[in-house]
């Protein structure tokens, strides 16, 4: 038992990966509390370890920002571009 293939993903806090094919990308992933949110502006995202990230929102972001406050769980997509999240996603954690 163990090794990567029994990883429960479900419980994965933050990271990032590599998809590969022909444009291969970086993806970032975090699961988290809201900590501050300036609507249409930024959302920045504590992990239950303490690790912190923030990202910008704007025209590109998916998901529902709508409604997001101080306190609320999300999960956060975004692909990396330099060390830039970008075309971020954002919806309520366990959706």
């Amino acid at each position: 038992t163990g090794g990567l293939g029994a990883l429960p993903l479900g419980q994965v806090l933050h990271g990032e990966v590599v998809v590969g094919g022909t444009n291969a990308r970086t993806v970032l992933y975090q699961v988290g509390e809201v900590t501050e949110y300036t609507a249409g502006a930024s959302l920045k995202v504590k992990s239950s370890d303490g690790f912190e990230a923030s990202y910008v929102l704007n025209a590109d972001t998916a998901g529902r920002t709508a409604g997001l406050a101080t306190g609320a769980t999300v999960r956060v997509v975004a692909d990396k571009e330099g060390a830039v999240a970008t075309r971020v996603m954002v919806v309520a954690a366990g959706n």
